[in-house]
């Protein structure tokens, strides 16, 4: 099983930590301020709720898992991550809470050798 990423989804995780696009938050992949406004059943998973687009902050971890296309309630549930997550994802986890910013986290990806071989999942 390949543990790793490639070198393609790590340069469009570094640019979307570095766009701007993505508010950094901690100890969660995605939080936010809930939204309660009408969706269609298919959008939504009635056991959790929405977040307001412009109150959303991310892990760095949770920017990948959207580039991913994870849905919303993965990345709010942290199933992403779930009980199998290796030591780059842990790594991770410790920048991104230790108050490291986006962009430093994107210079540490970038330094960090051949993608393909990170012990990303178990």
């Amino acid at each position: 099983m390949d543990n790793g990423l490639s070198r393609e989804q790590v340069a469009q995780w570094v640019g979307a930590l570095r766009s701007g696009a993505y508010r950094q938050g901690h100890s969660a992949l995605l939080d936010g301020t809930p939204y309660y406004g009408e969706v269609s059943e298919d959008d939504h998973d009635e056991d959790l709720p929405l977040l307001d687009v412009d109150n959303r902050t991310y892990c760095c971890l949770g920017v990948l898992g959207e580039l991913q296309g994870l849905p919303l309630e993965s990345l709010m549930a942290e199933i992403f991550l779930g009980s199998d997550y290796g030591e780059a994802q842990s790594i991770l986890v410790t920048l991104n809470d230790g108050a490291w910013t986006f962009a430093q986290i994107a210079d540490f990806l970038e330094s960090a050798g051949d993608p393909t071989l990170w012990d990303f999942y178990r």
